[in-house]
């Protein structure tokens, strides 16, 4: 009788081990998702922020002819760990129609030495930023930010768009087959120019 009762118990134990075994792979797989899933997240937030921040930025400039510096200058100084401003792969500043669809845009792709050089009133100073003019669409000359309208143009309503290339943090990839190197998405926020007199 003492003998079935401990082959069963030792039996029990050998069968919750094969269930752990054949278990702890998937709950691997779900944490490693979990941990990528939130780093995405993350570096999501930190661009949708630096392009927010940037939008802010670009209706304070206005039509100054460093705005677009001052723009890139914010989003590199915006986006936080873990996300990397090395990562983004351009930059559209762009004048947003009624529906926040883009009618004119400035592309800038990153990389390169672009320097805007400006009167503080004591002195000159520089601005230099990591980033090339690819099409020149909408100049700081065009864009309107007068209260009564620039000439039949309205008040303009400027976006910046940041596109952005998340790589794979963990090896989930590996281990469930997933093709390329991360993803890419694009984070885009529009304000309406902050009017002058």
């Amino acid at each position: 009788m003492g003998m079935k009762f401990f082959r069963r118990r030792h039996d029990e134990r050998g069968q919750a081990m094969v269930e752990f075994g054949l278990a702890l792979p998937i709950l691997i797989l779900l944490v490693i998702g979990l941990i990528e899933f939130a780093m995405a997240f993350n570096a999501n937030l930190a661009v949708n922020f630096a392009s927010r921040e940037a939008a802010l930025i670009a209706a304070e400039s206005g039509n100054d002819s460093i705005a677009d510096c001052r723009i890139l200058q914010k989003i590199e100084q915006s986006i936080g760990s873990p996300a990397r401003a090395s990562r983004i792969n351009q930059v559209r500043i762009y004048r947003a129609g009624v529906n926040g669809n883009e009618l004119a845009a400035n592309v800038y792709s990153r990389g390169g030495n672009m320097k805007c050089e400006f009167w503080d009133g004591v002195a000159t100073q520089e601005i230099t930023v990591n980033y090339t003019l690819l099409t020149g669409g909408y100049p700081t000359s065009s864009r309107c930010n007068q209260l009564e309208g620039c000439g039949g143009q309205t008040l303009d309503t400027i976006g910046v768009a940041i596109n952005y290339t998340h790589p794979w943090i963990t090896p989930l990839a590996g281990l469930v087959s997933l093709n390329g190197s991360g993803f890419t998405f694009t984070a885009s926020n529009a304000m309406r120019m902050e009017p002058v007199l």
